[in-house]
């Protein structure tokens, strides 16, 4: 792998002030405060998309969440109208000196879509950096582009991971169904081929392919709360220890989200219903709910969720629970909830506002236990 240059070596020296502002992110809520680099975990560095004028220069969700568990968050204002990729990567590099110069030791660089590309393509010449995660990577047009110049997102793309044999950053990249800018077009290609390249050249990678859940579609899914609910914690825990955990719907992620499944809800044989239950809601959260065997026509439940973000906090709720047949239902809060077991030993669950209509989720559960 290519040692890395200082920026100038790249071409035109980047000037802070001029070309580029490194500097505290901003959310569409409160920010957590800044530790600086004694006290944080080390400095989260948010590299943003590129629009045809302007694009969100707000942090993602994601940062947010990587914010909230002791990390700086920065932002990397690369400006506009003349942003190709040679400035951006130029740019990348001069922020990484730059937050090595305020003293942090552990740098991540987190970028979606032109900032993500960015950031992959500056491990790619040995950035000196913790990790590099990378949401919807582009920098060729969109679909609508003459010449397909969307194809370019894989085949160029192809050419910079295949020079991150030796690479030490530690590597999560996340790929969204009907992403205009690649997917749209060619399902189901990068993710695999990032994956499959990535363990050939033993590099620690955590590659989401087009989740099924959480209604992460479209080139902005990353940048989205639901994408931050669902993906958050466990890319957290990649960062953090180098493994990709288990982030599935299946009961070996709750670990990842700390959630204990309380052995006083065991499964009943001929109760539907009976035991603990794991998925996804529509909004991306995952959640264990679990439920006693009928005793004199009630049931007792529990609602338990893990790690989340900004004013939500893991949930542990008592229930009590009105049969309806098979079913079951509940109140909590201003929502009502209502269960129902499937042939295929599944269970649907929904919830709505009665005064909000449109203020509703819905999840299909799987056996915890």
């Amino acid at each position: 792998m290519a040692a890395l240059l200082p920026a100038a070596a790249f071409g035109q020296v980047m000037v802070e002030g001029k070309h580029f502002e490194l500097k505290p992110a901003e959310y569409s809520v409160a920010a957590p405060p800044t530790l600086g680099p004694e006290k944080a975990k080390g400095l989260v560095i948010w590299n943003h998309g590129r629009g045809e004028t302007a694009a969100s220069e707000k942090a993602s969700p994601l940062a947010l969440y990587f914010g909230q568990q002791g990390w700086d968050v920065y932002t990397l204002y690369r400006g506009w109208g003349n942003d190709d990729r040679t400035r951006a990567l130029q740019i990348v590099q001069s922020g990484i000196e730059k937050a090595q110069s305020m003293g942090y030791k552990r740098i991540v660089l987190m970028g979606q879509s032109a900032g993500a590309y960015a950031s992959i393509e500056a491990v790619r010449y040995g950035a000196a950096v913790d990790a590099v995660i990378a949401t919807a990577p582009a920098a060729h047009g969109g679909g609508s582009t003459p010449n397909n110049a969307w194809r370019q997102n894989d085949f160029t793309m192809r050419t910079i991971w295949e020079k991150y044999e030796g690479a030490k950053a530690r590597v999560a990249v996340a790929y969204f169904e009907g992403d205009d800018y690649y997917e749209a077009h060619a399902p189901n290609i990068r993710g695999p081929w990032v994956s499959q390249t990535l363990s050939k050249y033993g590099v620690s990678h955590f590659v989401i392919s087009q989740p099924g859940f959480g209604s992460l579609k479209g080139h902005g899914a990353g940048q989205t709360w639901n994408f931050a609910r669902r993906f958050g914690p466990c890319i957290y825990v990649f960062v953090e220890t180098g493994t990709a955990p288990s982030c599935d719907d299946s009961p070996t992620t709750l670990a990842t989200f700390r959630i204990a499944v309380p052995p006083e809800f065991p499964r009943q044989a001929g109760d539907p219903i009976a035991g603990a239950w794991q998925g996804t809601w529509s909004h991306g959260r995952y959640t264990l709910l679990a439920f006693s065997s009928e005793t004199s026509g009630t049931r007792k439940g529990l609602y338990r969720s893990g790690l989340s973000i900004s004013s939500e906090r893991p949930e542990n709720y008592e229930l009590a629970l009105t049969r309806q047949g098979d079913a079951a239902s509940w109140k909590l809060g201003r929502y009502i909830y209502e269960v129902r077991p499937s042939a295929d030993d599944t269970l649907a669950v929904s919830r709505h506002d009665p005064a909000k209509p449109d203020d509703k989720a819905n999840a299909l559960l799987r056996r915890a236990n």
